[in-house]
């Protein structure tokens, strides 16, 4: 029996087809009086349609199992036709919470999970559930703003992520920095091996159920998961959980020896994310400082995977 998770909240409901298993979370029921959030959320939504159309439940105020059967025909429809625009919910309302973008219109994209998909079974997936089984994690957001309704890119709900969610990213000014779950697409970050700004290609988040490590240094500390890259003095590159104490770290510009590499293991899993910057295919263009720590970003961690 397969089973998925829908979302994360205490009220859940489940329906089975297919053997299939679906948890089914049911937001809040309103109040009479709908709070700033709410009226802000139901006024996003009706923005930009003809470029991402919002899904509304048949009742209003009713997002239980018939409204999530609703979204899945669509999804299931785009699936069979190979075609994947961009479309909203009321799931939004929680990554509208996570990100913090609670201006703009978020959508949903399900290119990534069936090309995943694609991957895993070996053929073009023509069913919803070969998506739901593997690859779900890969959606993509976008959000889009009124009047313009550009689409611009907010994030990739991965395990890809990397750093914990409070990290300091350099900016691209060198000295300033920023909480790595406050970045957007339009910042720029510091390359410390290029010594200049550049932007940011992708950002990833999502949650993670491997313990993660911290990297102890005399000058401080970064926590990552057990992939993520580290450039050494030798010029080589390896994965957090190869690191020791007594191995070097780049600090800023000058080599430091590690004093620890702590397992940190969290009862809830933690959500992490990791970033993208632009550039050619070269290692040295793909480097950015985390906590004053020199580490390689998503491109890096892709590759060094990939190779072992």
């Amino acid at each position: 029996m397969k089973v998925v998770a829908t979302l994360v909240n205490p009220a859940q409901e489940t329906s089975t087809v297919s053997g299939t298993t679906t948890i089914i979370v049911k937001p809040a029921a309103a109040s009479a009086a709908a709070s700033p959030t709410d009226v802000d959320f139901d006024a996003i939504s009706q923005i930009c349609e003809n470029k991402c159309n919002y899904i509304y439940p048949d009742v209003v105020g009713e997002e239980g199992p018939s409204y999530l059967g609703k979204v899945d025909v669509l999804r299931q429809a785009q699936v069979g036709a190979k075609t994947f625009t961009d479309y909203s919910w009321g799931y939004m309302r929680w990554i509208r919470e996570e990100t913090g973008a609670k201006d703009v219109k978020i959508c949903e994209n399900m290119q990534k999970p069936f090309d995943s998909a694609k991957k895993a079974f070996g053929k073009d997936p023509d069913q919803l559930w070969m998506l739901l089984s593997s690859g779900w994690n890969d959606l993509t957001y976008y959000y889009y703003r009124a009047p313009d309704c550009n689409r611009k890119f907010l994030m990739d709900r991965t395990s890809c992520g990397c750093f914990q969610e409070d990290t300091q990213i350099t900016l691209g000014d060198g000295q300033s920095t920023r909480a790595i779950h406050e970045l957007t697409e339009s910042d720029r970050v510091w390359n410390p091996i290029l010594k200049k700004a550049q932007r940011i290609k992708r950002m990833t988040r999502g949650p993670e159920a491997l313990p993660m490590l911290t990297i102890q240094t005399a000058s401080g500390s970064v926590t990552v998961t057990g992939g993520h890259p580290f450039p050494l003095p030798d010029g080589s590159i390896v994965q957090a959980h190869d690191l020791k104490a007594g191995d070097q770290v780049l600090v800023n510009e000058a080599w430091e020896t590690i004093l620890t590499v702590e397992i940190k293991q969290s009862a809830q899993q933690p959500v992490v994310w990791n970033l993208e910057l632009t550039g050619d295919d070269r290692q040295d263009s793909h480097f950015i400082l985390a906590n004053g720590i020199v580490t390689g970003d998503l491109k890096i961690q892709e590759d060094i995977g990939v190779k072992k």
